[in-house]
Order: C-alpha cells, then structure tokens, then sequence
C-alpha cells in the first residue's frame, strides 16, 4: 500500500526503502524500485534495477526506472520478470515503451 507521489520540484531524492514501507508510505518509481529489489533480495531472489529512456519530451533523459526479478524456470536458469508498480494496468512482466535502457544488478 505505496502511494506514488513525485519529487519536489527541481529534485532527484531517493528514500531508504524501510522509510517508504514504515514511515512515509508514498514514494515516485525510484522509491517503489527500491523497496520492491530489497524485498526480492530479502527473500532470496537476484533483481535487477531497469533505468530506461521513455519520455519522448525528454529524450537524453533515463526517465523511469522498475526491478526485474531472476525467477528460477525449472531447468536451473532464471526468468527475468519485470515489476513496475507505478501503473495500475501493469501486472508481473509488463514493460515500459523505451528506446535505451541501463541495468543495475541488485544481487
């Protein structure tokens, strides 16, 4: 129950993922990206942190950023899921349009 909400106007803030659950409960895509990679990790699955460019008025910026979690397949190799919680429509696998992406590996 993470309500999305921007940053201030002019700045880039990322919160500690315990503040976001315990404290605040509201936070933009980078707050949710943090709290949803800890939680993966804290139950022992790799994930990865997805930068990507996909707004088209902005260009040269990476604009949004969502996890992949490393779900084991069954033949001992993983399944990258994506986890985007800022759209309500978006269920497990579901991926931003984007035109660049950078990856982060969490654990």
């Amino acid at each position: 129950n993470v309500t999305y909400r921007y940053d201030p106007l002019g700045l880039e803030l990322v919160q500690d993922p315990r503040h976001t659950l315990l404290f605040d409960g509201a936070g933009d895509c980078d707050d949710g990206c943090a709290l949803l990679a800890c939680m993966a990790v804290a139950l022992g699955y790799r994930s990865i942190v997805r930068f990507v460019k996909s707004d088209r008025t902005r260009p040269d910026e990476f604009s949004h950023v969502y996890v992949l979690v490393g779900v084991p397949d069954g033949s001992g190799a993983e399944e990258w899921i994506a986890l985007d919680w800022t759209q309500a429509h978006a269920e497990p696998g579901w991926q931003p349009p984007f035109w660049k992406n950078k990856d982060l590996q969490v654990a």
